[in-house]
């Protein structure tokens, strides 16, 4: 089940898609790596919990491994936390293994995973002087995190993105034998552009640049709704976009609504949200009504309610 149907509307929000920006300071970024190269060696300071019984370059060693960076400090990190752990405990009896890296000393992430508790149920280790961190990044030029890659059992990078764009889908694949890996690299360029599209609107704002990444992350986005329904939501919702393309914004809002059938209530939140931006307000009224009724926790209910009411009192008057 895809993780926009699983997760309350309360949790779910745009902030999950995007990365807090990460940079490098000492060194330029060199891009080199593509999807099926050879995954660098795990470099690690100290394990902080759940040591895997790894042995990287030994063939007998056939686990996948899900490697993703986080950090404490980042919010949409925390966020994505305890989907990762449904996943290692979804998948941990088929020889995945998720190991969460930061670039933090020891004695910061120790009391954040121990905090975390049950939330955060796989292997987390220090990264050792960031040499993790700068082989996968660098390889792939990625600027922000969570960040993860899928490497198979053959010790190949087949899988590279955003934890919540894709990666369930991409491992059953894997486990199954049955990625795609020119499929995989087509949706590593879209979450590209997609960051590229948000960098842009977020610090120049409007530009014939940001019209061209945002028509390609629409176009390739057709046929995959929580990318269509996340991409309406930052267009829509985040704070630090200069620029919002509320027709786009619309367009992918209804895209992502027409393919999950109309059954989905945080994406009819978004095109409600989405309708009101673009002067639809009866349109919107309509569209919160069909989300609420389609709530399934008290939260979610109560939070569409709210939406509801705010777009009934400031309904226009009928003439």
């Amino acid at each position: 089940m895809p993780a926009y149907q699983r997760r309350s509307l309360v949790r779910i929000t745009a902030s999950l898609l995007l990365c807090c920006m990460f940079f490098f300071s000492s060194r330029a970024q060199q891009t080199s790596g593509e999807l099926g190269m050879k995954a660098p060696a795990l470099h690690i300071q100290d394990w902080i919990q759940k040591k895997p019984a790894m042995d990287w370059g030994n063939p007998t060693d056939t686990n996948i491994y899900i490697v993703e960076f986080w950090a404490t400090w980042c919010g949409p990190c925390r966020v994505s936390i305890p989907h990762l752990s449904e996943l290692q405990s979804k998948y941990r009896d088929q020889g995945v293994v998720f190991v969460g890296i930061s670039n933090e000393k020891p004695d910061v992430i120790r009391p954040f995973v121990a905090k975390m508790g049950e939330k955060m149920n796989y292997a987390v280790a220090a990264d050792a002087n960031d040499q993790t961190t700068r082989e996968y990044f660098q390889a792939f030029n990625v600027r922000g995190i969570p960040h993860a890659f899928i490497v198979s059992r053959d010790r190949r990078i087949v899988w590279q993105g955003h934890p919540m764009m894709g990666l369930d889908q991409a491992i059953d694949q894997v486990v199954k034998g049955k990625l795609n890996l020119e499929k995989a690299k087509g949706l590593a360029q879209l979450q590209k552009d997609f960051q590229s599209y948000f960098t842009l609107i977020s610090t120049t704002g409007s530009s014939p640049e940001s019209e061209r990444l945002g028509e390609a992350v629409y176009s390739a986005a057709l046929d995959n709704p929580p990318v269509l329904w996340k991409f309406a939501g930052v267009i829509l919702e985040d704070p630090r976009v200069k620029h919002r393309d509320l027709k786009l914004a619309l367009r992918a809002a209804q895209k992502a609504n027409d393919l999950t059938e109309s059954k989905e209530p945080g994406v009819l939140q978004t095109l409600s949200r989405a309708q009101s931006m673009n002067g639809q307000q009866k349109e919107a009224m309509r569209t919160q009504a069909q989300a609420l009724a389609l709530a399934q926790s008290e939260s979610d209910r109560d939070l569409l309610r709210k939406g509801l009411e705010e777009l009934q009192r400031n309904k226009p008057a009928d003439r």
